[in-house]
């Protein structure tokens, strides 16, 4: 037991001498530092910092002390050796000097000098000269030097003739042979001045097939014959005035062994369009959401509001095209009608319903319609006569009301109404214009949308 013991003091005496040992060694080290200022890379973690170098980030030690960076030559000082030279003092200059060795410069550190501002000046000029011959020379900076898609390039170009082609893999050899002799050649340039000898290494951009002006010369022809083809098959297409893509070839297919494509590829391909036909009448039925949300409406004269309003005029014809769809509230304008011009209406629309039940009021909401589509007058002219399966009694397109009277010439739209929803009870309403649409005012338009949705 007192043999354990005093092995195990033995052993804490030697643990503790260790650590003396390090201790006094990093104490040592620590405090160990030639005189004078030389190059150190400690980072500040052996000796005391100075201060960061402003000109490129350097930390500088006590060891460099304080004077120009010993990397970029810029000027490191304590903070307190700072606060003297900017107080431009003979003891500011005194001190300038004896961390740099220089004289201090009229008016100070910071002041500019005009010498400092033309070398400034002329670095600039320099940097904007080199940037605008590196822009001037892009292609040649990048450019790709892919061997083997020259190669390739050269079998498949089509704008290339025979002797072209022969004529370029002669020029490869003769590079490829130039380039071979240069490697077996050596030359020196002697300075006799200086007495120095320096070996010239050979130039392979001469020998680049990729920078040959000879290889470059031909296939600059053939691009020139390419964009030429290109032209005169797009001013064929304009001719034409179909588009017919350069190289492509429409392919039709049928149902069965002599066609291109299966029953089962044939529906697969139905099966797309008929996704994209419900895509678009989504997208259909999201903008005719939007437009009952945004509450939009237009204003006509009587009697042509309340005919519209009461689904007896399913056509209105407009200036210019609103592309809009959805459901649109009608109001009416401010100026009254009579009996007589009601009736004079009903009879030039070719309408035999009862106007006695019919609300004519100006000035105000009358009900609220679906508008389906914007049709043109050819549009018009072909949908009366092909799905209406037009009589003598379908209006003709001049037989059509007008938003305005005044822009009955110009009408060159017409907007199409499936549906209508008349009001019971019409609301009082001033619309601002005339044959325009527009939106209500947001009180208003909520009022409205509650009633219809009740």
């Amino acid at each position: 037991r007192g043999g354990h013991r005093g092995g195990a003091v033995q052993q804490r005496g030697a643990h503790h001498q260790q650590h003396s040992r390090a201790a006094v060694a990093k104490q040592v080290t620590t405090k160990k530092q030639l005189p004078g200022r030389h190059p150190c890379s400690c980072q500040a973690r052996i000796h005391e910092l100075v201060r960061n170098c402003l000109g490129c980030g350097k930390i500088v030690c006590t060891q460099e002390g304080s004077g120009p960076c010993f990397f970029c030559g810029t000027l490191v000082c304590t903070k307190e050796q700072r606060e003297v030279l900017n107080r431009n003092s003979r003891q500011s200059k005194e001190l300038y000097k004896q961390l740099t060795g220089e004289e201090m410069p009229e008016g100070g550190i910071n002041q500019l000098s005009l010498a400092s501002i033309a070398s400034g000046m002329q670095a600039a000029v320099d940097f904007r000269n080199t940037l605008l011959k590196a822009d001037q020379n892009s292609e040649a900076r990048t450019r790709v030097n892919d061997l083997d898609a020259d190669f390739a390039n050269i079998d498949a170009n089509p704008f290339l003739s025979k002797e072209e082609r022969d004529a370029i893999i002669r020029r490869r050899e003769e590079l490829r042979l130039i380039r071979e002799r240069g490697r077996r050649v050596m030359t020196l340039d002697i300075d006799l001045a200086t007495r120095q000898t320096t070996e010239r290494g050979q130039n392979l951009q001469e020998t680049d097939a990729a920078y040959d002006p000879v290889i470059r010369q031909i296939l600059d022809r053939s691009e020139e014959r390419r964009k030429a083809s290109d032209l005169e098959a797009e001013a064929a297409n304009l001719t034409d005035a179909r588009w017919r893509p350069v190289g492509f070839v429409p392919k039709y297919g049928g149902c069965g062994k002599g066609g291109g494509m299966t029953c089962e590829q044939q529906r697969a391909l139905i099966q797309e369009d008929f996704e994209d036909v419900c895509v678009g009448r989504q997208s259909e039925q999201a903008i005719a959401l939007d437009v009952e949300r945004r509450g939009y409406s237009f204003a006509v004269p009587q009697p042509v509001a309340t005919l519209i309003a009461n689904g007896l005029v399913r056509y209105l014809r407009v200036a210019e095209d609103p592309m809009i769809v959805g459901p649109l509230f009608v109001c009416s304008t401010a100026a009254g009608v009579g009996e007589e011009e009601i009736r004079k209406a009903i009879q030039g629309y070719k309408l035999s319903a009862d106007s006695a039940h019919l609300d004519f009021a100006p000035g105000s909401v009358l009900g609220r319609v679906y508008c389906s589509e914007v049709l043109t007058r050819e549009e018009y002219d072909e949908e009366v006569s092909h799905y209406v399966q037009r009589s003598s009694s379908s209006p003709v397109w001049d037989d059509l009301p007008t938003g305005s009277p005044a822009s009955a010439a110009s009408s060159r739209f017409a907007l199409h109404f499936t549906s209508a929803e008349p009001l019971l009870t019409t609301v009082p309403h001033i619309p601002p214009s005339e044959g325009t649409i527009y939106q209500l005012d947001p009180t208003l338009r909520q009022a409205l949308q509650q009633v219809f949705a009740a």
